[in-house]
């Protein structure tokens, strides 16, 4: 067994020893996996580009982001491919200014596959290695090129012939590996089940299709839905988040983004402050917003390039690894 670190109450407490929590998304930490649940159609995949987006550039679109920077963020879509992909994410390019195109151009990652992460403990060697060595290119990919939030869209398309009753833990296994080994948050984008598609049953923290066990291990839940008085982000699990922190947030969309009209802006405000340990140290200091309007300018061409997963690089600094682009390839 390895070595328990025994610390007195006071040593947790001194600033130095135990370091502050580091979030990604409000409530999200590094290195964590959180989840997003909502019925078909009612905007999930908008949602998480918005989110991805936002935390890839300046903006504030749904205030979900903590940084006080951009990040480099990977979307896994299971369901669209690049085709699709291209057309989705050119429409919202459109809506948004050219500094804040180009910096999600630079930091925005996409992969489109199918190819399972996991698979159930009866597969057969040649299936079990497989799934494996997909999840180990993932995370070697994640490390290599510094990204900070995964989001994985859907998660039922990714575990291959595993069950989402029967496999949960093993699934939970996978995705929790991923997060640790990679040290990047990872965001599961998840249907919810009959009940709630049906509307028979409100959404709770439980109403995810299967993965119990996901969600009991996940800190961080958020649903999209639709209320009175149009659609809204509500935190469903927020054990992170200050108790006077907004937990629902109206968006809605404006042309091809969603966004929260009471927080869009074209430069990063954070909005939500991580809980801080005594004598840690204090957080970046936000810069000043300005308010900006989403612009109506000509869609900025995305190119795809060879040797490259994403949306073009403009700058050689923020290009992917080729040699783990080459893997990424060769694995999915």
């Amino acid at each position: 067994m390895q070595n328990l670190n025994l610390l007195t109450v006071g040593e947790v407490l001194q600033g130095g020893v135990v370091q502050p929590p580091e979030f990604v998304l409000a409530g999200l930490l590094k290195a964590h996996v959180g989840m997003l649940i909502a019925t078909p159609s009612v905007g999930k995949s908008h949602l998480a580009m918005s989110i991805g987006m936002e935390l890839a550039s300046d903006a504030v679109l749904v205030g979900l982001s903590s940084s006080a920077e951009a990040k480099k963020v990977l979307y896994f879509s299971s369901e669209d491919d690049l085709t699709v992909l291209k057309q989705r994410l050119g429409d919202k390019l459109q809506a948004l200014p050219q500094n804040i195109s180009d910096q999600v151009s630079s930091n925005l990652f996409i992969v489109s596959s199918h190819e399972p992460l996991c698979s159930p403990p009866e597969a057969g060697s040649v299936e079990s290695n497989e799934s494996k060595s997909n999840a180990d290119n993932l995370i070697q990919l994640i490390k290599n090129n510094g990204i900070e939030l995964v989001i994985v869209d859907t998660v039922s398309e990714v575990i291959g012939r595993c069950d989402e009753v029967k496999h949960d833990r093993l699934i939970k296994h996978t995705f929790q590996q991923i997060a640790s080994e990679s040290g990047a948050a990872v965001l599961l984008v998840h249907h919810v089940n009959k009940d709630e598609i049906r509307g028979s049953q409100k959404i709770s923290m439980a109403s995810g299709a299967g993965l119990s066990s996901v969600m009991r291990l996940v800190k961080f839940m958020v649903t999209l839905q639709q209320a009175e008085n149009g659609l809204e982000i509500r935190y469903l699990k927020d054990n992170y988040i200050p108790s006077g922190a907004t937990k629902i947030i109206p968006v809605e969309f404006s042309g091809a983004l969603l966004v929260s009209p009471s927080k869009v802006n074209f430069e990063r405000v954070v909005q939500h402050q991580a809980p801080q340990l005594p004598d840690s140290a204090t957080a970046q200091p936000a810069r000043k917003a300005t308010r900006g309007k989403l612009s109506d300018r000509k869609a900025r061409k995305i190119e795809d390039g060879a040797g490259s997963l994403v949306i073009n690089s403009t700058h050689e600094s923020n290009s992917i690894d080729p040699a783990a682009s080459k893997r990424m390839r060769e694995a999915f």
